[in-house]
Protein backbone atom coordinates (compact mmCIF):
# COMPACT_ATOMS: atom_id res chain seq x y z
CA UNK A 1 0.00 0.00 0.00
CA UNK A 2 2.73 2.21 0.72
CA UNK A 3 4.30 2.08 -3.20
CA UNK A 4 1.07 1.59 -4.37
CA UNK A 5 1.22 -1.78 -5.22
CA UNK A 6 -2.14 -2.14 -3.77
CA UNK A 7 -5.08 0.08 -3.61
CA UNK A 8 -6.52 0.75 -0.43
CA UNK A 9 -9.04 -1.14 0.87
CA UNK A 10 -12.65 0.52 1.01
CA UNK A 11 -14.30 -0.03 4.15
CA UNK A 12 -17.95 -0.39 3.97
CA UNK A 13 -20.10 -1.11 7.50
CA UNK A 14 -23.70 -0.47 5.66
CA UNK A 15 -24.05 -4.20 6.08
CA UNK A 16 -22.07 -6.28 8.75
CA UNK A 17 -22.55 -9.82 8.21
CA UNK A 18 -22.74 -11.68 4.50
CA UNK A 19 -25.69 -13.30 3.46
CA UNK A 20 -24.95 -16.40 1.44
CA UNK A 21 -28.47 -16.90 0.27
CA UNK A 22 -28.90 -15.32 -2.83
CA UNK A 23 -25.78 -16.56 -4.46
CA UNK A 24 -26.71 -20.00 -3.46
CA UNK A 25 -29.42 -19.83 -5.29
CA UNK A 26 -27.92 -18.73 -7.83
CA UNK A 27 -25.83 -21.03 -8.03
CA UNK A 28 -28.73 -24.07 -7.39
CA UNK A 29 -30.64 -22.44 -10.26
CA UNK A 30 -27.30 -22.50 -12.91
CA UNK A 31 -25.55 -25.28 -11.84
CA UNK A 32 -28.14 -27.77 -9.50
CA UNK A 33 -28.58 -30.96 -11.19
CA UNK A 34 -31.86 -30.87 -9.89
CA UNK A 35 -32.55 -27.30 -11.62
CA UNK A 36 -31.00 -28.24 -15.07
CA UNK A 37 -32.39 -31.91 -15.40
CA UNK A 38 -30.41 -34.56 -16.31
CA UNK A 39 -27.57 -34.05 -18.69
CA UNK A 40 -26.94 -35.54 -21.94
CA UNK A 41 -24.41 -38.13 -22.40
CA UNK A 42 -22.29 -36.37 -24.56
CA UNK A 43 -21.47 -34.01 -21.70
CA UNK A 44 -20.27 -37.22 -19.69
CA UNK A 45 -18.04 -38.23 -22.68
CA UNK A 46 -16.59 -35.11 -23.02
CA UNK A 47 -15.53 -34.43 -19.48
CA UNK A 48 -13.74 -37.63 -19.36
CA UNK A 49 -10.13 -36.12 -20.05
CA UNK A 50 -10.89 -33.48 -16.97
CA UNK A 51 -12.12 -36.35 -14.95
CA UNK A 52 -9.13 -38.34 -15.27
CA UNK A 53 -6.56 -34.90 -14.72
CA UNK A 54 -8.53 -34.39 -11.67
CA UNK A 55 -7.94 -37.58 -10.81
CA UNK A 56 -4.13 -37.36 -10.98
CA UNK A 57 -4.23 -33.85 -9.10
CA UNK A 58 -6.36 -35.70 -6.27
CA UNK A 59 -3.90 -38.71 -6.19
CA UNK A 60 -0.88 -36.38 -5.85
CA UNK A 61 -2.36 -34.33 -3.44
CA UNK A 62 -3.42 -37.14 -0.83
CA UNK A 63 -0.43 -38.32 -1.47
CA UNK A 64 1.31 -34.72 -0.43
CA UNK A 65 -1.28 -34.63 3.17
CA UNK A 66 -0.16 -38.20 3.70
CA UNK A 67 3.67 -37.27 3.48
CA UNK A 68 3.37 -34.07 5.27
CA UNK A 69 1.67 -35.08 8.48
CA UNK A 70 3.87 -38.38 8.24
CA UNK A 71 6.64 -36.13 8.66
CA UNK A 72 4.53 -33.83 11.38
CA UNK A 73 4.18 -37.24 13.51
CA UNK A 74 7.66 -37.81 13.38
CA UNK A 75 7.91 -34.55 15.63
CA UNK A 76 5.49 -35.46 17.88
CA UNK A 77 5.02 -38.58 19.50
CA UNK A 78 2.94 -37.93 22.03
CA UNK A 79 -0.10 -37.62 19.93
CA UNK A 80 -1.13 -41.02 16.92
CA UNK A 81 -2.38 -39.66 13.76
CA UNK A 82 -4.56 -42.85 12.00
CA UNK A 83 -4.30 -41.86 8.45
CA UNK A 84 -6.57 -43.35 5.98
CA UNK A 85 -6.43 -42.94 2.35
CA UNK A 86 -9.39 -44.88 1.89
CA UNK A 87 -10.85 -43.21 3.91
CA UNK A 88 -10.18 -39.87 2.31
CA UNK A 89 -11.22 -40.85 -0.73
CA UNK A 90 -14.75 -42.09 0.57
CA UNK A 91 -15.57 -38.63 2.46
CA UNK A 92 -14.05 -36.30 -0.18
CA UNK A 93 -16.68 -38.31 -2.62
CA UNK A 94 -19.64 -38.13 -0.36
CA UNK A 95 -19.00 -34.19 -0.15
CA UNK A 96 -18.28 -33.88 -3.93
CA UNK A 97 -21.63 -35.82 -4.72
CA UNK A 98 -23.86 -33.56 -2.43
CA UNK A 99 -22.13 -30.41 -3.57
CA UNK A 100 -22.53 -31.58 -7.57
CA UNK A 101 -26.63 -32.62 -7.26
CA UNK A 102 -27.24 -29.01 -5.04
CA UNK A 103 -24.41 -26.18 -5.14
CA UNK A 104 -21.25 -26.98 -6.86
CA UNK A 105 -18.03 -25.29 -5.87
CA UNK A 106 -15.41 -26.64 -8.81
CA UNK A 107 -12.34 -24.42 -6.76
CA UNK A 108 -13.38 -26.64 -3.06
CA UNK A 109 -13.62 -30.08 -4.57
CA UNK A 110 -10.34 -31.39 -3.62
CA UNK A 111 -9.06 -33.48 -0.85
CA UNK A 112 -6.86 -31.13 0.66
CA UNK A 113 -6.34 -27.30 1.10
CA UNK A 114 -2.41 -27.83 1.13
CA UNK A 115 -1.40 -24.37 1.87
CA UNK A 116 -3.10 -24.20 5.05
CA UNK A 117 -1.76 -28.29 5.94
CA UNK A 118 1.51 -27.10 5.57
CA UNK A 119 0.98 -24.15 7.72
CA UNK A 120 -0.76 -25.84 10.17
CA UNK A 121 1.56 -29.03 10.30
CA UNK A 122 4.53 -26.56 10.51
CA UNK A 123 3.18 -25.37 13.68
CA UNK A 124 2.11 -28.44 15.63
CA UNK A 125 5.72 -29.77 14.73
CA UNK A 126 7.22 -26.95 17.18
CA UNK A 127 5.32 -28.52 20.07
CA UNK A 128 3.01 -29.39 22.45
CA UNK A 129 3.42 -25.90 23.89
CA UNK A 130 1.92 -24.04 20.58
CA UNK A 131 -0.13 -26.75 19.31
CA UNK A 132 -1.75 -29.03 21.72
CA UNK A 133 -3.26 -31.52 18.90
CA UNK A 134 -3.44 -31.28 15.06
CA UNK A 135 -7.50 -31.71 14.84
CA UNK A 136 -7.59 -28.62 17.02
CA UNK A 137 -4.88 -27.06 14.46
CA UNK A 138 -7.05 -27.47 12.10
CA UNK A 139 -10.56 -27.02 13.36
CA UNK A 140 -9.28 -23.52 15.05
CA UNK A 141 -8.33 -22.41 11.82
CA UNK A 142 -11.61 -23.62 9.52
CA UNK A 143 -13.92 -21.37 12.03
CA UNK A 144 -11.62 -18.81 11.63
CA UNK A 145 -11.97 -18.84 8.31
CA UNK A 146 -15.73 -19.94 8.37
CA UNK A 147 -16.02 -16.58 10.94
CA UNK A 148 -13.98 -14.44 8.92
CA UNK A 149 -15.82 -14.92 5.48
CA UNK A 150 -19.95 -14.04 7.33
CA UNK A 151 -17.98 -10.49 8.60
CA UNK A 152 -17.79 -8.36 5.59
CA UNK A 153 -15.70 -5.52 7.09
CA UNK A 154 -12.91 -7.94 7.29
CA UNK A 155 -13.71 -9.28 3.43
CA UNK A 156 -13.37 -5.76 2.61
CA UNK A 157 -10.10 -4.96 4.57
CA UNK A 158 -8.26 -7.79 3.02
CA UNK A 159 -10.09 -7.83 -0.62
CA UNK A 160 -6.93 -5.91 -1.86
CA UNK A 161 -4.42 -8.20 -1.04
CA UNK A 162 -6.15 -10.85 -2.17
CA UNK A 163 -4.52 -11.36 -5.56
CA UNK A 164 -1.05 -11.51 -3.11
CA UNK A 165 -2.25 -13.94 -1.14
CA UNK A 166 -3.35 -16.01 -3.86
CA UNK A 167 0.12 -15.90 -5.15
CA UNK A 168 1.19 -16.47 -1.75
CA UNK A 169 -0.58 -20.01 -1.75
CA UNK A 170 0.69 -21.31 -4.81
CA UNK A 171 4.32 -20.50 -3.65
CA UNK A 172 3.77 -22.71 -0.63
CA UNK A 173 2.03 -24.88 -2.66
CA UNK A 174 4.98 -25.21 -5.16
CA UNK A 175 7.48 -25.11 -2.37
CA UNK A 176 5.45 -28.21 -0.69
CA UNK A 177 5.42 -29.95 -3.54
CA UNK A 178 8.60 -29.66 -5.05
CA UNK A 179 10.22 -31.38 -1.97
CA UNK A 180 8.27 -33.57 -1.07
CA UNK A 181 8.18 -34.97 -4.26
CA UNK A 182 11.91 -35.29 -4.38
CA UNK A 183 12.11 -37.10 -1.29
CA UNK A 184 9.87 -39.53 -2.84
CA UNK A 185 12.11 -39.83 -5.94
CA UNK A 186 14.49 -42.65 -5.17
CA UNK A 187 17.10 -42.47 -7.74
CA UNK A 188 18.96 -39.49 -9.54
CA UNK A 189 16.89 -40.79 -12.94
CA UNK A 190 13.46 -40.45 -11.21
CA UNK A 191 14.77 -36.98 -10.12
CA UNK A 192 15.94 -35.71 -13.74
CA UNK A 193 12.64 -37.04 -15.15
CA UNK A 194 10.68 -35.15 -12.58
CA UNK A 195 12.52 -32.27 -13.43
CA UNK A 196 11.90 -32.53 -16.64
CA UNK A 197 8.23 -33.07 -16.27
CA UNK A 198 7.83 -30.32 -14.36
CA UNK A 199 9.81 -28.08 -16.43
CA UNK A 200 7.61 -28.83 -19.52
CA UNK A 201 4.32 -28.65 -17.78
CA UNK A 202 5.17 -25.01 -16.78
CA UNK A 203 7.00 -24.24 -20.01
CA UNK A 204 3.79 -25.48 -22.76
CA UNK A 205 0.99 -24.02 -22.94
CA UNK A 206 -0.88 -26.69 -22.91
CA UNK A 207 0.15 -28.86 -19.71
CA UNK A 208 -1.03 -32.46 -21.19
CA UNK A 209 2.04 -31.83 -23.30
CA UNK A 210 4.30 -31.36 -20.72
CA UNK A 211 2.37 -34.44 -18.68
CA UNK A 212 2.65 -36.34 -22.02
CA UNK A 213 6.26 -35.80 -22.19
CA UNK A 214 7.30 -36.79 -19.09
CA UNK A 215 5.54 -40.01 -19.37
CA UNK A 216 7.27 -41.31 -22.30
CA UNK A 217 10.65 -40.10 -20.60
CA UNK A 218 9.36 -42.03 -17.41
CA UNK A 219 8.42 -45.39 -19.66
CA UNK A 220 12.13 -44.79 -21.60
CA UNK A 221 14.52 -43.82 -19.11
CA UNK A 222 12.91 -46.78 -16.34
CA UNK A 223 12.12 -49.19 -18.39
CA UNK A 224 14.05 -49.04 -21.61
CA UNK A 225 17.15 -47.53 -20.98
CA UNK A 226 18.33 -49.08 -17.17
CA UNK A 227 19.18 -52.53 -16.36
CA UNK A 228 16.89 -53.92 -13.65
CA UNK A 229 19.57 -55.41 -11.39
CA UNK A 230 20.97 -51.90 -11.73
CA UNK A 231 17.73 -50.03 -11.07
CA UNK A 232 17.35 -52.46 -7.94
CA UNK A 233 20.58 -51.45 -6.60
CA UNK A 234 20.21 -47.85 -7.15
CA UNK A 235 17.00 -47.89 -5.46
CA UNK A 236 18.38 -49.74 -2.81
CA UNK A 237 21.24 -47.61 -2.02
CA UNK A 238 18.97 -44.45 -2.04
CA UNK A 239 16.34 -45.74 0.25
CA UNK A 240 19.17 -46.37 3.10
CA UNK A 241 20.62 -42.73 2.51
CA UNK A 242 17.26 -41.71 3.01
CA UNK A 243 16.68 -43.41 5.91
CA UNK A 244 19.71 -42.73 7.51
CA UNK A 245 19.28 -38.64 7.01
CA UNK A 246 15.66 -38.67 8.16
CA UNK A 247 17.60 -40.56 11.16
CA UNK A 248 20.18 -37.66 11.90
CA UNK A 249 17.49 -34.72 11.32
CA UNK A 250 14.77 -36.26 13.57
CA UNK A 251 18.35 -36.42 16.37
CA UNK A 252 19.34 -33.22 15.43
Amino acid sequence: MMVGEIDLPILDFSNIFFNPLPGLTWVYDNFSFFALGFPPLSIFVSTIPIALACYLIAFGDIMNGTLIIKEAQAYRPDEYIDMNTNRTNVCTGIRNLVECLFAPTCTMSGPIWNAMTITVAERYKSGEQNMSSIFGGVCTFNTTKLLCHFLLPIIFLVRPVLSLAMELTWMIQAFACFYIGMNMCRTNVERGVAGITGGAIAVFSNPSIGLLIGILLCLVMEFMGTNQVDRAAQVASSLAASIQSDYSEFEE
